[in-house]
């Protein structure tokens, strides 16, 4: 046996800290005429990009993701707060 008790022919797991869709604390906007609470913030966010799938699906990215690692690049859904979250231009 290897380290941790796992066969040797597998690595031993690498153990990272868990990320968070929600960074920082970001209050939901009182203007939500735009907001779908099943989405959250998400849904009126410029840095919020629509992906589909083939099958009908759809999974909300987060283009912040791309450079600042406190984001996920596909947060869990309804995203209530957000460091990174901006009204759209």
């Amino acid at each position: 046996m290897g380290a941790r008790g796992y066969p040797p022919c597998y690595p031993t797991p690498v153990v990272r800290p868990p990320r968070t869709g929600n960074p920082s604390s970001t209050p939901v906007p009182d203007q939500a005429g735009d907001l779908d609470p099943d989405v959250g913030l998400c849904s009126c966010c410029r840095w919020a990009r629509v992906q589909k799938t083939a099958r009908e699906s759809q999974f909300w990215r987060c283009t912040r993701a791309e450079e600042d690692a406190r984001f996920v690049r596909y947060p869990r859904l309804p995203v209530l707060r957000c460091a990174g979250y901006e009204e759209p231009v």
